[in-house]
């Protein structure tokens, strides 16, 4: 999962804020597909195991910490501020994990959403106070 973000990362240029923030939503669109993918599955179990174990819980929390740090370096080159590109990916994130547990459920054109999340954060990523 990791080494597909970074490709997509390293293969983005636009310095458009909501394009670049569209581009990265189509592509958790496109990584996790109808939630019954494998690696959907996978994260599933994963989210499970770590509130049982906390070894598992310790890595989960490194993945995390790394994929936080791809996003912001990622943001960073539309965003105001560091500050601000960390807030845009506190929004994105748990849109990604929640997008694994419903995206099966729920009926949405994921085209429309994406536009709608990158003007959302567009404005996140514009705010350039270290709040």
């Amino acid at each position: 999962c990791f080494e597909a973000l970074e490709a997509h990362v390293a293969s983005e240029s636009s310095d458009d804020p909501a394009k670049r923030v569209q581009r990265l939503v189509e592509f958790g669109f496109d990584y996790v597909g109808d939630g019954y993918s494998e690696t959907a599955r996978v994260f599933r179990e994963f989210w499970a195991l770590s509130s049982r174990h906390p070894e598992v819980r310790e890595h989960l929390d490194a993945y995390y910490q790394r994929y936080v740090a791809a996003l912001v370096a990622f943001l960073r080159p539309v965003a105001a501020s560091k500050a601000s590109a960390r807030r845009a990916v506190l929004l994105l994130l748990p849109w990604f994990e929640g997008y694994v547990v419903t995206c099966g459920g729920v009926d949405a054109d994921r085209k429309a959403t994406a536009v709608l999340i990158a003007r959302s954060v567009a404005g996140v990523l514009a705010d350039g106070s270290r709040r």
